[in-house]
């Protein structure tokens, strides 16, 4: 099974620098494309860099509601 990679940082913390160079150097590695309910970015397109979802402020409760009880 592969492996999974996941970088994370702060803001100009220098991910995108290293997720590029993790790409050149190696080519068998694959991104995913995240979730997200905020809006989309000026220069991110659907799909390729973000999937931006609507979620109704209703479901949105529901789930936070069966995350919580989940977590009791």
């Amino acid at each position: 099974m592969g492996k999974i990679f996941y970088i994370m940082g702060k803001s100009a913390s220098g991910k995108d620098t290293i997720y590029k160079e993790l790409m050149e150097k190696m080519p068998k590695f694959h991104s995913i494309v995240p979730y997200t309910t905020r809006p989309m970015r000026e220069g991110e397109k659907d799909g390729q860099h973000v999937q931006c979802v609507r979620v109704r402020r209703t479901e949105w409760n529901i789930s936070l509601s069966i995350r919580n009880d989940l977590m009791r």
